[in-house]
């Protein structure tokens, strides 16, 4: 686990390691300047324009050969998702290139890979993002339902942190209407004051048994829906169990 506080660069396939496809993502994180990376393009690196597509040739410097054509796209720190500098590599998806490029930036370049969910950890490191979304981005990349995904977005999108910030706010709103009935009740009027105080009461109630809800163990079913298998007798339906 020594790599939670380790700040070096790092390189990462985006789009999986196990099928040949049309498309490969590579992110590279960490590095301090865009010089590091002038000898791997053809294109100049110093005219990248941020959160732009650049059209290159991917470049190995020692053989001085073109691996592939390629789209880059560059965030500069603090806007990226991680909150450093990031490049993202937009190749052609065959594994092999892949993984060539990868050891191409790790034994010629200070790149080394990426630990799984290192990019995620820096970004919630970096306050990019919080537990919360952590948790829906985890989610939406591995359910395997429509349910999964949609929690998982809610999650991203922060709705869970704007819940925990109305029960912070409702409980100060609690507060000073009792903090009112006691001290000012007769100036302001009974009734007005507790039918505050119920009024903030209810809603916090509501939020708690909310938050509660939320809380529980579903990840279960939301990755392994419950199937019912049912049909007249002689059907099939243990062979097809």
């Amino acid at each position: 686990m020594d790599w939670l506080a380790d700040d070096s660069p790092i390189i990462a396939c985006a789009t999986g390691t196990t099928e040949n496809s049309g498309l490969g993502v590579l992110r590279l994180s960490g590095f301090d300047s865009l010089d590091l990376l002038k000898d791997f393009f053809s294109f100049n690196v110093s005219k990248i324009k941020p959160r732009y597509g650049h059209l290159t040739g991917l470049l190995d410097p020692l053989e001085s050969t073109t691996l592939d054509e390629c789209l880059i796209f560059y965030f500069p720190s603090p806007h990226s998702f991680t909150g450093e500098n990031v490049l993202e590599i937009h190749c052609h998806g065959n594994q092999f290139l892949i993984q060539t490029v990868i050891d191409l930036f790790c034994f010629q370049s200070v790149f080394r890979p990426a630990n799984p969910g290192e990019f995620s950890f820096r970004a919630l490191r970096n306050k990019k993002i919080n537990l919360a979304q952590v948790e829906g981005l985890d989610l939406v990349l591995n359910s395997s339902n429509k349910a999964g995904i949609s929690e998982g977005l809610k999650l991203l999108n922060g709705e869970l942190n704007t819940q925990f910030e109305e029960l912070y706010d409702i409980s100060l709103k609690l507060r000073s209407a009792v903090e009112l009935a006691i001290d000012f009740s007769e100036d302001v009027g009974e009734d007005e004051v507790f039918s505050m105080i119920k009024g903030h009461f209810n809603r916090l109630k509501a939020l708690i048994f909310d938050l509660h809800e939320r809380c529980q163990d579903h990840s279960f079913n939301l990755s392994t829906p419950s199937l019912t298998l049912a049909g007249p007798v002689n059907a099939g339906k243990s062979t097809f169990f």
